[in-house]
């Protein structure tokens, strides 16, 4: 299980370390922890894929 992290610390980790942040979203998307998603950041990925 992972930390909870900010939405200023997420926006952080994926400017950073894009492959730790699209885990850390995978592992709050399968808790349900909905709420804690970075989903600014979330949205232009799923966008990008087509």
């Amino acid at each position: 299980m992972t930390a909870n992290l900010s939405q200023s610390d997420l926006a952080t980790l994926y400017e950073c370390d894009i492959a730790l942040w699209s885990d850390r979203m995978v592992d709050l998307l399968r808790q349900g922890k909905f709420d804690q998603l970075d989903v600014e950041h979330l949205i232009d990925e799923v966008g990008d894929l087509g």
